[in-house]
C-alpha cells in the first residue's frame, strides 16, 4: 500500500492515480515519494490481502481536500465460509497529512485463521482530491 509502482496491483477507476507527493507520516519507515491521488468521482481496489489471526484492523495516512470531507472505506471477504462486508468512514479535520482512525476488518476467517480481504476507497465529496498512502494492516500492533 505505498503506491511507489503507481497503482498497481490496485484496481482503480475515475481519474485515480499516483503522483509524487507522500505522506509525511512514512509508517512503513521507508523513503519513498508518491501517494494514490483519489479525485471525486474515483476510487481504488487493493488486490485480494491475506491476513491471519490476531490481524484484525487497516490504518493508513491520507490527505483531504478540506475539513470535513468524508472518504468511503469498504472492506469485504469472500470465502467457502460465505461472504463478509464492512463500511466505515474518514472524516477530515484539517487538510494537513493525518491518520486514519482503526478500522476493523470483518471476520469470516478459514480453520487455519486466514482470511482474504478487498479495500475498497472512495470519496464521497464532490470536489477536491484526497491522497492516500501506506495501506497498512494493523501497522502498529504490538507483536
Amino acid at each position: 500500500g505505498t503506491f511507489e509502482a503507481g497503482a498497481t496491483p490496485w484496481t482503480t477507476w475515475g481519474a485515480a492515480r499516483s503522483p509524487l507527493k507522500q505522506s509525511t507520516f512514512a509508517m512503513t519507515g521507508l523513503d519513498h515519494s508518491r501517494s494514490l491521488r483519489l479525485p471525486a468521482r474515483s476510487g481504488a481496489g487493493s488486490p485480494p490481502i491475506c491476513v491471519f489471526e490476531n490481524e484484525e484492523s487497516v490504518r493508513f495516512s491520507y490527505r483531504a481536500p478540506y475539513a470535513g470531507a468524508t472518504l468511503e472505506v469498504y472492506i469485504e471477504v469472500a470465502n467457502d465460509e460465505g461472504y463478509a462486508a464492512t463500511t466505515s468512514y474518514v472524516t477530515a479535520t484539517s487538510r494537513a497529512w493525518d491518520v486514519t482512525q482503526v478500522i476493523d476488518l470483518p471476520n469470516l476467517r478459514d480453520a487455519d485463521g486466514r482470511q482474504w480481504i478487498t479495500i475498497w476507497i472512495q470519496p464521497t465529496n464532490a470536489r477536491g482530491a484526497w491522497q492516500v498512502d501506506d495501506v497498512m494492516i494493523d501497522p502498529w500492533i504490538a507483536r
